[in-house]
């Protein structure tokens, strides 16, 4: 198979792990009025299926690089399909939440093995262009797919979202089919070869301080959906269509992150760390201040999170590419580790929350600071370190 078509299949398949977890965002209020159920255990739907991705990256990496990836792509889509035709039956919301949370560990094998395949038919300079268009492709579904499954709701029940996947991942799994095996360096899957690639990257500063701040700017957009899914319904009386063109501009602004970031390579990751920080410390404060000043605004709330997931665009690919360069040889685990340890803080910081109340403003700004707050600790901190170390 011509290596541009297989790399354009998994440019497709990575998406469908960011469409199945966040597709579900804003049937969240139509789950809560259909089952009877308030909105806090309505929020779990989306963030146990956060946490079944994050966790399962923790081992799907090892099992990928044991084994053909094409292999492991054709098994978890398969049972991916199960588990959405489960929650296509139940009635049940613990049931729900249930078959969420192992939805979340079967796309946990899908999105590693794929990134793994295009590690794999990349050398190291066409990866670096590679991780930008996973970021863009990943991304955008994140943030397109809640249009998606509001365009789905005016028309069907929030079941018929589950429908769509099903067959979203039946496509997959028949371009799948007739693609290649591209892992050419399988290792054993065995404890000493799991010591040894965990050894090698959390040795690795760069890698840690990037797996860090690689989850900080990923839960920027999953903070709005948690809060943001109700916080807009209920205050501003938005319709199911109207979110999800909120979350349409998002990806745009994402999207221009992430173009921008390809022209501003004359700049070098510190200043480009730095100036986008600050820019995105700026947009909260200014956040901060317009809602003292005029109340609850939409236009002032979603113009402000423009600003700061613009911000983190620039930043994601930048540190992702930092992270996973020089980990080639087991590129399923550091793949696997990486998003493990986005999707973790994602859920720890969505599951927070669902804590926090979700028809203000500050609640979201509130979480955007110390997400942001702990990407430059990060930063701050690994760079002292790095300087200590070349003494």
């Amino acid at each position: 198979m011509n290596k541009k078509i297989h790399a354009f299949i998994m440019y497709m398949t990575v998406p469908l792990a960011a469409v199945t977890v966040d597709i579900v965002v804003t049937s969240l209020p139509s789950i809560k009025e259909v089952l009877g159920i308030d909105v806090h255990l309505a929020q779990y739907v989306f963030t146990f299926g956060v946490l079944g991705f994050g966790l399962g990256q923790l081992f799907s990496g090892f099992v990928t690089d044991a084994y053909n990836r094409k292999t492991v792509l054709i098994s978890s889509i398969s049972v991916l399909i199960l588990l959405l035709v489960g929650a296509v039956i139940t009635n049940d919301i613990y049931v729900l939440i249930a078959l969420r949370f192992l939805q979340g560990l079967a796309i946990s094998f899908i999105a590693v093995a794929s990134r793994a395949v295009v590690r794999d038919i990349h050398d190291d300079d066409e990866y670096k262009n590679a991780v930008n268009y996973i970021t863009i492709g990943f991304a955008l579904a994140l943030t397109v797919s809640p249009m998606v499954g509001s365009l789905i709701l005016t028309t069907f029940s929030y079941k018929a979202v589950f429908v769509f996947l099903i067959v979203y991942s039946a496509t997959m799994l028949l371009l799948i089919f007739f693609s290649k095996e591209s892992n050419k360096n399988k290792k054993p899957l065995n404890r000493g070869n799991a010591v040894k690639d965990l050894k090698a990257l959390f040795s690795d500063t760069v890698f840690i301080r990037s797996l860090v701040m690689c989850g900080c700017f990923y839960t920027i957009v999953p903070i709005f959906d948690t809060i943001g899914s109700f916080y807009v319904t209920d205050v501003f009386h938005y319709s199911a269509i109207e979110f999800g063109w909120a979350e349409i501009i998002l990806a745009v602004a994402w999207l221009l992150g992430n173009v921008i970031n390809r022209f501003l390579s004359k700049l070098d990751l510190h200043q480009k760390t730095i100036y986008s920080l600050l820019v995105g410390f700026i947009g909260a404060v200014i956040g901060f201040v317009v809602f003292q000043l005029i109340g609850e605004s939409d236009k002032a709330v979603i113009s402000v999170m423009c600003v700061i997931v613009f911000v983190a665009a620039i930043l994601f690919p930048l540190h992702l590419g930092a992270a996973l360069v020089n980990h080639g040889k087991r590129a399923g685990v550091a793949n696997a580790i990486v998003f493990s340890g986005c999707w973790i803080i994602t859920s720890f910081i969505s599951n927070m929350a669902t804590f926090l109340n979700p028809h203000t403003a500050i609640s979201i700004y509130s979480l955007i600071v110390l997400v942001l707050s702990i990407a430059l600790i990060s930063y701050i901190f690994s760079m002292k370190k790095l300087r200590l170390t070349k003494k």
